[in-house]
């Protein structure tokens, strides 16, 4: 208790009431910076077939994007979603799950579109349930888990493609100025030998 009343900062009605200061600076804060933070449409859906046809159609919308801005694809380019879309059963919980993934995944990809980059070679996302087991490509998934905070859900993603560095720049500057809140945990740039 001595070792406590000696202490630098010591619990006065000043040093509370500086704490309370504190304390609503942190609030407001939190208020301002929710706006940056909105939550992504979700892609609505009725039962398993709703799903499916929700899924078909981002995949061809994404694709008419991708043509439009002159993006290349590989041929049946599915989004990391390649064992849905021949999937007959899905589990609920897995839906609801890819549904947030799906609205997420056409958000990054219209802004890497919109940046008009050069290829688009891979889209990961990470795992649900139903991405267990033999015929799930490993291809299509970061090692990394959806992990719950106390902020949020965290869906962890890769997206690997290829741009010159203005479009990397358009890239880092539309996810930046998203009003989604993604965040950029790395960037790998990696020199591809040029073919003549």
């Amino acid at each position: 208790l001595q070792g406590f009343y000696q202490t630098k900062v010591f619990p006065s009605k000043e040093n509370i009431a500086l704490l309370k200061t504190d304390v609503a600076k942190l609030q407001k804060f939190n208020t301002e910076c929710r706006p940056f933070f909105a939550r992504i449409p979700e892609i609505t859906y009725t039962g398993l077939q709703g799903f499916k046809s929700e899924l078909v159609t981002m995949i061809s919308k994404l694709n008419t994007q991708a043509n439009s801005a002159g993006v290349q694809l590989h041929s049946n380019f599915n989004y990391s979603f390649q064992s849905q879309v021949y999937k007959l059963n899905i589990s609920p919980n897995a839906m609801r799950t890819m549904a947030h993934q799906m609205s997420e995944i056409q958000q990054m990809c219209t802004i890497l579109f919109g940046a008009k980059i050069n290829r688009l070679e891979a889209v990961q996302r990470a795992r649900t349930e139903d991405d267990q087991g033999p015929g799930i490509a490993d291809a299509d998934f970061v090692p990394e888990p959806i992990r719950v905070t106390p902020m949020g859900v965290i869906y962890p993603y890769r997206l690997t493609f290829r741009c010159f560095s203005s479009e990397l720049a358009g890239v880092l500057d539309g996810l930046i100025k998203s009003p989604y809140g993604f965040v950029i945990k790395t960037v790998e740039v990696e020199a591809v030998p040029l073919d003549f």
